[in-house]
């Protein structure tokens, strides 16, 4: 049972991660790590050079986390670590600190597998160090100590790297308030009603795929929130740059209106902040819609970045498109 307890997390320090990232803000510009820093930390995490293929997550207990493809890196010690981490997480599943070992073994062991971004992206160092605090009684009731091996001070600090937190994956609570008014004896009386808990799984687009079904990608910074007559939300946004649109037209440095059926957000949203979003529109209404099928992140460059490849990778397949139907028409005309 030791040897069970210490294995699952031993293998927390070695795995990296590439996910719904929380990339924070240095104090005056945005960086990811340096190319230099991120291959010797490959190397020294992986031992090499790796090839990353996504394939299907098959551990019940981490799809949980909302998403499903993944990509497998054999752990060091064990070369059927992710089998493994299931048979254990399935044991600590009534243990007080499951839900904290749930998310740092199943990102680290079962990485989200993400088009066009090959790197690791580790847990940030804040994410052990709580991990570490909340299976502390679970330790001390098998009579063990957290392990040498698996050092916080190893991972990144989100101050200054690329991170992954929990709450990038699931916002834990809304804390928009909701004025509602009501009628009582002829006055009118405004009462605060706070938004239920936002359960909200912020998956991100794993492929092409995705970004090329939705009808509406852009980054935007949030200008204004208004209520509208049918108790949702326009979010008003200035388009610092437009990635696709569909019969909505979108312009850069345009003005454009998300249209919420709710006002408590999910997850909820900042003032002058700027986000990289994805979603949908009303074909009847002609509308942006945010609900939730809308994918909505801080933005950060590895999202911009990542979202100018796949707006190119668009392009090339329209212009392509448009050339073999110019093709055909020629044909059609010589014959």
């Amino acid at each position: 049972m030791i040897n069970t307890v210490r294995l699952i997390l031993l293998y927390l320090c070695y795995i990296g991660l590439t996910q719904s990232f929380v990339i924070r803000k240095e104090k005056k510009n945005d960086y990811l790590l340096s190319e230099d820093s991120l291959l010797s930390l490959k190397e020294t995490v992986f031992g090499g050079q790796s090839n990353d293929r996504c394939h299907t997550l098959t551990i019940p207990m981490c799809k949980s986390l909302g998403y499903n493809m993944t990509t497998y890196r054999p752990n060091i010690y064990n070369k059927d670590g992710p089998q493994m981490a299931a048979r254990y997480l399935k044991y600590f599943e009534n243990e007080l600190c499951f839900e904290d070992l749930l998310f740092f073994a199943c990102t680290l062991y079962n990485p989200i597998c993400i088009e066009n971004h090959q790197e690791p992206v580790l847990p940030c160092r804040s994410e052990c160090r709580k991990t570490k605090r909340q299976c502390k009684d679970t330790l001390k009731k098998f009579k063990m100590e957290w392990p040498e091996e698996l050092k916080c001070s190893g991972l990144p600090e989100h101050q200054t790297g690329v991170c992954l937190t929990r709450e990038s994956m699931v916002a834990q609570r809304a804390p928009d308030h909701v004025n509602q008014a009501t009628e009582e004896g002829g006055e009118r009386n405004t009462k605060k009603k706070e938004c239920p808990l936002c359960n909200k799984l912020n998956t991100p687009p794993q492929d092409f795929k995705d970004f090329r079904k939705s009808d509406y990608a852009i980054e935007g910074q949030l200008l204004s929130k208004m209520k509208t007559a049918s108790g949702g939300l326009r979010l008003s946004f200035l388009v610092r740059k437009a990635f696709k649109h569909g019969s909505v037209k979108i312009f850069k440095f345009g003005l454009v209106h998300l249209w919420s059926e709710t006002q408590c957000l999910c997850p909820p949203l900042k003032f002058d902040q700027k986000y990289i979003i994805l979603g949908f529109e009303d074909k009847n209404s002609q509308k942006l819609i945010f609900d939730d099928r809308t994918f909505i992140v801080r933005k950060t460059p590895f999202w911009k970045r990542l979202f100018l490849q796949w707006k190119r990778k668009l392009g090339q397949q329209r212009r392509l498109r448009l050339v073999a139907k110019i093709r055909r028409r020629n044909e059609r005309k010589r014959t």
